[in-house]
């Protein structure tokens, strides 16, 4: 393995650690295109999948109203998520107890 491969695992390890609930190649993408296109959040497509019990209707009016997002029903413990953010973003969204996981997709989007 190359010291830059290696390098790299390093740092995918460093995010689950510091970001457990969050897929590190959700954060990964994320961060790129930020960097890339300076002044302009990504589009996310994300799934955050909740603790058992909490009350989804809720979760996707704050998803809505704190992040901007457009959101759907997605199973009995998740919602669907799109819109603008950055990693910031995903950072604070997932730091609700109430989250279990996100994951997702972020594409480049001027819109």
């Amino acid at each position: 393995m190359s010291k830059i491969e290696s390098t790299y695992d390093e740092f995918v390890e460093y995010l689950k650690r510091h970001a457990a609930k969050v897929d590190p190649d959700l954060l990964l993408k994320t961060m790129y295109l930020e960097r890339k296109f300076p002044g302009f959040d990504p589009h996310v497509d994300l799934e955050i999948n909740f603790k058992q019990g909490t009350d989804i209707t809720r979760k996707q009016f704050q998803a809505q109203t704190k992040f901007g997002l457009a959101t759907g029903g997605h199973g009995k413990n998740g919602i669907i998520a799109a819109g603008r953010m950055g990693v910031k973003g995903i950072i604070e969204l997932a730091s609700s107890d109430s989250v279990e996981s996100i994951s997702g997709n972020a594409t480049a989007s001027f819109l």
